[in-house]
């Protein structure tokens, strides 16, 4: 079971990939990869400054968009 953390930091993640659409592209293409993209974003969000949420999820789309950029 989920608890109020875990609940809003999924809220703020789903919330920023809606207003971002060009964001994380290559991973949303790929079920698996943007899964386990949206798991970390949202351990990153519990986990982090609720008031750098903007930033911590700009920090990982970039990372992984540099990380496809490689492959």
């Amino acid at each position: 079971m989920e608890n109020q953390a875990e609940k809003r930091a999924r809220m703020l993640v789903e919330q920023w990939l809606v207003a971002h659409p060009e964001r994380v592209r290559n991973r949303r293409r790929k079920p698996d990869d943007f899964l386990n993209w949206k798991l970390a974003a949202i351990r990153s969000v519990r986990d982090g400054n609720p008031y750098d949420v903007e930033n911590i999820l700009s920090w990982l789309a970039t990372q992984a968009e540099g990380a496809a950029m490689e492959d």
